[in-house]
């Protein structure tokens, strides 16, 4: 028995031949968790070798999968009609079931959900959108894909009922784990559904549509800035060293991100140059407000006024210090005195 139905099954997958059809006979409806009640009656199975339900184009052909269902859906709105039902289904990845209440559908599937759990042929999942230049839809193990059977408008008993959104779908999952992100709803035209010459939803409205979502913030690890100028020197002369920093902002670490590595901070040496010698002859200097000179030859007061007048601005007075052989000249008005830098009248500078 066995091998009779595996040459069966190898006769019909032989000779399978894909159909194809004008879309508009029949129209997607949604998917939904499969309701034995609802569309009972097996018109086909691509599952089955018998006979009785084999479709013309064979068993499920996993590597046309695409071909294989738009056949599948042909095949089965052609039955579909024939037989006068209102309904057919597509479950179980080849399986055709229909149901003629109509009336009894229609409400069914207006109180229902939709479900995620169908698929196109090539695998993804199935959209929404119907008509002409879309695609067959068929549901996993425990789902189905509905369509209508396109009523012919020709007929005296037709009437002609335009179409109505249903409820939405629940919100999908948000596709990003953290930041921002989108995530997708979706409605079917079947509250009520067209008839006859009725119009479709495309005027209401779109059938599906997303939003953005953010389930939590994305770790963001901290960098460092740029290195900022450097600081004074520490030293005037003879080496010192003089520092620069930067800040883990750019940027700083958020939603527990990492702080950056490395130092915040380096150096560089300054002012290398060897320092002047100290002065071990005459000498020039600020004290105190006094302008001090040596000179080895000046031996009175008398001699000091006389260097005051010659050499320097007008001072208030002078004195003589034997001991030192120093002229001091008194609060003189200075701009510089010592052959370093500017000491301004009261500061004491001179090379050390």
């Amino acid at each position: 028995m066995k091998l009779l139905l595996l040459l069966i099954g190898a006769v019909a997958f032989a000779n399978a031949a894909f159909k194809t059809c004008d879309r508009k006979t029949f129209s997607k409806v949604g998917c939904y968790r499969r309701d034995t009640s609802l569309l009972s009656d097996m018109i086909l199975n691509g599952r089955e070798t018998t006979k009785k339900y084999m479709p013309e184009s064979g068993l499920i052909s996993w590597r046309q999968y695409n071909d294989y269902i738009h056949s599948l859906a042909c095949e089965c709105a052609e039955k579909a009609k024939s037989l006068k039902y209102a309904f057919f289904a597509i479950g179980f990845y080849g399986e055709c079931f229909a149901g003629k209440d109509r009336t009894r559908i229609v409400t069914s599937l207006a109180q229902s959900t939709q479900s995620s759990q169908c698929i196109k042929g090539d695998f993804q999942k199935c959209e929404a959108s119907s008509g002409a230049g879309s695609h067959e839809c068929v549901g996993s193990a425990s789902h189905e894909y509905i369509y209508s059977i396109q009523e012919d408008t020709n007929s005296d008993d037709n009437k002609n009922v335009n179409g109505g959104y249903g409820d939405w779908s629940e919100w999908t999952k948000c596709d990003k784990d953290c930041g921002e992100g989108s995530q997708m709803r979706e409605r079917a035209c079947n509250n009520p559904l067209p008839q006859g010459a009725g119009a479709n939803c495309e005027e209401l409205g779109a059938e599906s549509e997303t939003r953005t979502c953010t389930l939590k913030q994305c770790p963001v690890d901290g960098q460092w800035s740029a290195f900022g100028s450097f600081g004074q020197c520490s030293k005037s002369c003879g080496g010192g060293s003089q520092v620069r920093t930067r800040t883990c902002t750019s940027p700083a670490p958020q939603h527990g991100g990492k702080t950056c590595e490395g130092s915040a901070s380096n150096s560089a040496s300054c002012n290398t140059q060897a320092c002047p010698a100290s002065w071990t002859g005459a000498r020039n200097g600020c004290i105190a407000g006094r302008h001090i000179k040596t000179y080895n030859n000046i031996q009175t007061i008398q001699a000091c006024g006389e260097l005051c007048d010659k050499e320097m601005p007008p001072c208030k007075s002078v004195d003589w210090h034997p001991t030192s052989k120093a002229c001091h000249f008194n609060n003189c008005d200075l701009t510089t005195c010592s052959l370093h830098s500017p000491c301004q009248g009261y500061k004491f500078s001179q090379p050390q």
